[in-house]
């Protein structure tokens, strides 16, 4: 059963408890899919999140090749995420060639989520997985509201959350200008 949470007041405007969790990965793919060569802006992206809410906890998840990903880790951290990665499976093809596998974090995210459902009243998830929709229902089920935020969210994912958000270009970095 959900413990109720006395909403705090910042002046005088009821504050909600949130938490975001972000799979890094899905979002890259589902924005470049949308977006040709853009990027989320994270910063941008917590403080829409956050907006005057009180933010409990915004959690990262993601993959990494030997090093690559410490600096971007670093910057998450800077900004108020939690990073957690893992090191991507690589496994030799006969052809020689490596294949790489995707991180799958759907596992991660469900267990963090539930471990705070009892602090929150809404939680924020950025990925447009339908593999995530059985976590959507537990959350709501547990008196919580489940908010998504991606690009192209599938139509069960969109069905499952109380609301969504679609990623638009409000939400990324500012291209990069070309040269001539």
């Amino acid at each position: 059963m959900r413990h109720s949470n006395a909403l705090k007041l910042y002046h005088g405007v009821a504050m909600r408890h949130v938490a975001l969790f972000v799979d890094v990965s899905n979002l890259y793919y589902c924005i470049g899919r949308r977006f040709e060569g853009r990027r989320l802006d994270y910063n941008k992206f917590i403080k829409r999140v956050t907006g005057d809410d009180d933010m409990v906890r915004a959690i990262a998840y993601g993959g990494h090749i030997a090093n690559e990903a410490k600096k971007f880790m670093g910057f998450l951290k800077h900004i108020g995420f939690e990073p957690k990665y893992k090191r991507v499976k690589q496994t030799p093809k006969d052809n020689g060639e490596t294949e790489i596998r995707n991180t799958n974090w759907g596992v991660g995210i469900t267990v963090d989520v539930m471990g705070l459902i009892d602090k929150v009243q809404v939680v924020y998830l950025a990925s447009s997985d339908p593999d995530l929709v059985p976590l959507i229902e537990k959350v709501k089920a547990a008196g919580a509201k489940c908010i998504v935020i991606a690009c192209g969210i599938y139509k069960e994912v969109r069905e499952a959350a109380s609301s969504t958000i679609e990623i638009d270009e409000s939400y990324l970095e500012d291209p990069k200008p070309s040269v001539a």
